[in-house]
């Protein structure tokens, strides 16, 4: 299979190879379990990928470091409505307030799960590739 087509549990299309050959997500790997875990890859009919510069481009799995944002990603259950914190720091404030410490200021004190976001992520190159 080529890491074009092979999306990973992380939520990212694989962007590289471990030593076996086998595909990973580079920016996931030691991270997220799923980044070294091939799933089947989402309906991306309708779709649209947008770079953190603005650019868009219609969601394939063949766009530079790819992540599918849609309903039942990781981003989608993962990342909060309110604040876009990941739920772990949502758990690691209630853990740092309940010892007096007050310092994650910008996360919200009610993690709730985004959904599906509008856009999924890709980068087009725009800030270059090294």
């Amino acid at each position: 299979m080529s890491t074009e087509t092979v999306m990973m549990g992380c939520g990212h299309a694989a962007n590289g190879h471990d030593e076996n050959g086998d595909p990973v997500c580079v920016i996931c790997v030691n991270l997220d379990p799923g980044a070294e875990q091939p799933v089947a890859p989402p309906n991306l009919d309708g779709r649209i990928a947008r770079c953190s510069c603005g650019r868009v481009a219609e969601s394939a799995t063949s766009l530079a470091f790819f992540e599918f944002r849609g309903e039942g990603s990781r981003s989608a259950t993962d990342s909060c409505k309110h604040c876009r914190y990941a739920e772990v720091a949502h758990r690691r404030k209630r853990e740092l307030q309940a010892l007096g410490d007050h310092h994650l200021k910008l996360v919200c004190d009610h993690f709730e799960p985004s959904g599906s976001w509008e856009y999924d992520s890709w980068y087009c190159g725009c800030r270059g590739w090294d």
